[in-house]
């Protein structure tokens, strides 16, 4: 069923049919289920439409131009001198919050007030996925379930999961060897600091391990090695099973 224009959709060939007015582009509901080729997006194959892919081409190019001034901003906020309250911005540097700040303050949390602005992946994780999805519709004129469930994966797992994973296992080599030395004052105050971060993940492996040896004493430091090979194994499983899903959507849902 489409909404916004007065044409009849043909399935098999993404077009329309005239039999009213027609709309810039059209939103289709999949609700014939996602195996067939139906459209979330697609632009009527008509004469007078194709400079909309154009359009759209254009936006995906200012949307990658906007997310580097983000980045831009983002690393600013890392200086001593933008967290200092008497300090005066330059005009670039006030063009720059302008521009950013708006878009940036949809994603940040009151609580968070750190020196690194964690908040900010989503808004880089959402701006990918739209330039993804006009760059897709420059390209084909036509993004399927599919593709938007593929694009979506990859967003969350680019700016979100993988972040997350990688941190986690640098962390637990981290806790690994500062417990090898534990009366190192330094890895002792380490240890203190990075326990309750790390506990829950751990915890985790560790109840597995228990699950499988009732019987044995694990040290916390070989908890913590299992701990380390599991989230690097579940992280190259992740990574290899999406792009696996990538390719099949590529190379039967386009």
């Amino acid at each position: 069923m489409a909404f916004g224009c007065g044409g009849l959709w043909k399935q098999k060939g993404l077009r329309f049919r005239r039999g009213g007015g027609a709309g810039f582009f059209c939103v289709i509901r999949a609700v014939r289920g996602l195996g067939k080729p139906d459209a979330l997006f697609f632009l009527p194959d008509m004469e007078d439409l194709k400079g909309m892919r154009t359009v759209f081409s254009v936006v995906s190019s200012l949307i990658g131009i906007y997310s580097v001034a983000l980045w831009v901003r983002v690393l600013l906020t890392w200086l001593p001198s933008q967290r200092d309250p008497y300090h005066s911005d330059g005009p670039f540097v006030s063009f720059l919050k302008s521009l950013c700040d708006p878009f940036l303050n949809l994603f940040r949390s009151s609580k968070n007030r750190g020196p690194v602005d964690f908040s900010a992946l989503w808004a880089f994780m959402t701006l990918n996925i739209l330039q993804s999805v006009f760059s897709i519709l420059a390209r084909n004129g036509v993004i399927t379930p599919w593709v938007f469930a593929a694009l979506l994966a990859q967003g969350i797992w680019q700016y979100l999961l993988s972040f997350v994973l990688v941190l986690l296992c640098v962390l637990l080599l981290a806790r690994y060897i500062c417990g090898r030395f534990p009366t190192n004052p330094r890895c002792r105050a380490f240890l203190q600091m990075i326990d309750p971060v790390i506990r829950r993940p751990v915890n985790l492996v560790a109840g597995m391990i228990d699950f499988f040896v009732r019987k044995r004493a694990v040290s916390d430091e070989m908890y913590v090695l299992s701990a380390l090979v599991f989230y690097v194994c579940l992280y190259f499983g992740i990574r290899t099973g999406l792009r696996s899903f990538v390719a099949w959507v590529v190379a039967n849902k386009t």
